[in-house]
């Protein structure tokens, strides 16, 4: 069986912090047993060949040129491509995920490509932000950390490449909900593997469940809206939401930002048809970075008769965070749900009119 290969891609004159990092992400893929695909040369590509080398791994060197001079050290094996930044497309159609690490412009055509190719966990370290109308553009997990960069990478399954075309989508109201409880579950546990494993509180399996049964019973029941993905018949991701009612909770402890949605009273007033909460959108690890989060989010959402949509994050999840600004979706305000052990949430709103 021929091992994993990450892609760790950065700039030649990189930063300190970034050579810091890509040379503790190739420990990383070295000790995980990953081949590590680099460009060969210096800066982040000669950082991250030396701590995989360092940890017994091996390194492939793809080369632009054919200067047997101009590779670093630790390289296990070079190929002189000869073709100039043609070769990022090899670097990039080699892998079986990229990080990239730091900033520059040739970094950042792999970081286009590797997007473009799709069906491939990319992540992010460091390095420029992407803005279409001054909102930052999703291209891929944004980790802070060498460890977290590896984590996501290493987290989707290589073998599993999905056509959007082929999901399949379940819906169903809160009974339908209820009597898919251990499914409901299941995905989560799927989706929030590492949380479970780091014990966070407010992610613990028992607690996530008395929420989603508290969503499907009362006042939310009655426009409760689940829906599951499945591909080839697995489950593979599930989001929901409710409309809001004039005795909602959602809005309890709101703080606005200054100035940025009027009158607080007038902006929580909910009669079941101005607001559509969308509660959560999760997708089983092993198929994360594939569309599929977009894809349930959109079908959840297309057909919505509301004018506005609502959502809380967690502002230190900036991957998901990236991704819903870059969907349309602004920051109005923080609140604490009334959760045990919650965490404060960014609140963010959008236009759901067509």
């Amino acid at each position: 069986m021929v091992a994993r290969q990450v892609a760790v891609c950065g700039p030649r004159d990189c930063k300190d912090i970034d050579a810091e990092r890509a040379e503790e992400v190739g420990r990383l893929l070295a000790e995980a047993g990953v081949t590590v695909l680099c460009g060969g040369g210096r800066g982040v590509m000669a950082a991250v060949a030396s701590g995989a080398t360092a940890a017994g791994g091996v390194v492939v060197g793809i080369r632009p040129d054919t200067d047997r001079e101009a590779i670093c050290d630790g390289l296990s094996v070079v190929i002189w491509t000869g073709m100039g930044e043609a070769r990022n497309s090899i670097i990039i159609e080699s892998a079986d995920a990229v990080i990239v690490i730091g900033g520059s412009p040739g970094t950042l055509s792999e970081l286009a490509l590797a997007n473009r190719r799709g069906g491939i966990p990319v992540v992010q370290l460091g390095g420029w932000e992407v803005l279409e109308d001054g909102k930052p553009v999703d291209l891929g997990a944004v980790a802070t950390t060498a460890a977290e960069a590896v984590a996501a990478a290493l987290a989707g399954n290589a073998a599993t490449n999905i056509d959007l075309a082929e999901l399949q989508f379940q819906r169903y109201d809160a009974a339908g909900a209820r009597a898919h409880r251990d499914l409901v579950e299941d995905i989560f546990r799927r989706s929030y593997s590492a949380e479970i494993a780091a014990e966070v509180a407010f992610e613990d399996p028992d607690a996530f469940m008395a929420r989603f049964d508290a969503y499907t019973s009362g006042d939310n029941a009655a426009g409760f809206d689940l829906i599951i993905a499945t591909h080839d018949g697995k489950a593979v991701g599930q989001t929901w939401g409710w409309p809001l009612g004039p005795t909602t909770r959602w809005w309890e402890g709101l703080q606005l930002d200054n100035a940025a949605a009027g009158d607080h009273d007038a902006f929580v007033a909910e009669n079941w048809r101005r607001t559509f909460a969308l509660s959560e959108i999760m997708v089983d690890t092993a198929y994360a970075r594939r569309g599929i989060g977009r894809s349930l989010h959109n079908e959840l959402l297309v057909n919505r008769t509301e004018p506005r949509g609502t959502l809380l994050v967690d502002p230190n999840n900036s991957g998901p965070y990236a991704a819903y600004r870059s969907w349309g979706w602004r920051k109005v305000g923080t609140l604490t749900p009334h959760w045990p052990n919650s965490p404060t949430f960014d609140v963010l709103i959008r236009s759901l009119s067509t």
